[in-house]
């Protein structure tokens, strides 16, 4: 039972696959959320919260579709079911 859930965390090769350097939809995602709460200006906040919310949609699926450990699919599932929730507010 431990060794079946500790697969979880690890790839197709055996090494650990929790956390990796910040890919690019990731990073635009962290950039654009601080700009859309740094602006005054309503219309560029709204359009920085939208490329974020676009990143971070990409990541998701870019988590579901390439990763190989458990971990980081089960994560990214959840931020797409996190994000595609937000649109329906």
């Amino acid at each position: 039972m431990y060794a079946l859930s500790m697969q979880f965390f690890k790839d197709k090769k055996g090494a650990w696959d929790i956390a990796k350097w910040p890919n690019i939809p990731l990073a635009g995602w962290a950039v654009f959320r601080l700009l859309s709460l740094l602006v005054e200006n309503d219309q560029i906040k709204q359009g920085c919260i939208s490329i974020s919310q676009a990143s971070l949609f990409v990541w998701a699926y870019l988590e579901i579709t390439y990763m190989t450990s458990g971990f980081r699919r089960s994560l990214g599932l959840l931020v797409l079911a996190s994000v595609v929730a937000g649109y329906f507010r």
